[in-house]
């Protein structure tokens, strides 16, 4: 078998380089698969978490550095509050009639990427023309 040497290592050439090239990209993917679907499972996880309960982030903003707007609901009842670094703080209690909901498109399971990125392309093009 024939070797070439550089820089104190040795580089297989011919078939047995060939096979462990083959190796290595099938090592690659293999982790990309595996941090794909694990990826998937974590997510899927945590949204049935937080969308159980009585508690619910319902829209939040961000003013600033570490620094956000939240509406949440608790129970039955709406609240504005101010989020921190290391604190939150309540700013008013809300009616549920004054809030008003903008009605977004829902993402099905299974859709193309080319198909959700068009519906991004045409709400931020009807939010650019208000």
């Amino acid at each position: 078998m024939k070797y070439l040497y550089c820089s104190n290592s040795v580089l297989a050439t011919g078939v047995n380089g060939v096979v462990q090239f083959i190796v290595a990209l099938l090592m690659l993917a293999f982790v990309v698969v595996l941090c794909y679907f694990t990826t998937r499972f974590i997510a899927n996880y945590h949204k049935g978490t937080i969308s159980k309960g009585n508690i619910e982030i319902l829209e939040a903003k961000n003013v600033g550095s570490n620094k956000l707007i939240e509406i949440v609901r608790i129970g039955d009842e709406y609240f504005a509050i101010g989020v921190g670094k290391d604190n939150i703080t309540l700013i008013s209690k809300i009616d549920k009639n004054t809030l008003v909901y903008e009605k977004q498109e829902q993402i099905k399971a299974g859709e193309s990427f080319s198909r959700i990125l068009e519906k991004i392309k045409n709400t931020k093009k009807s939010n650019d023309n208000k």
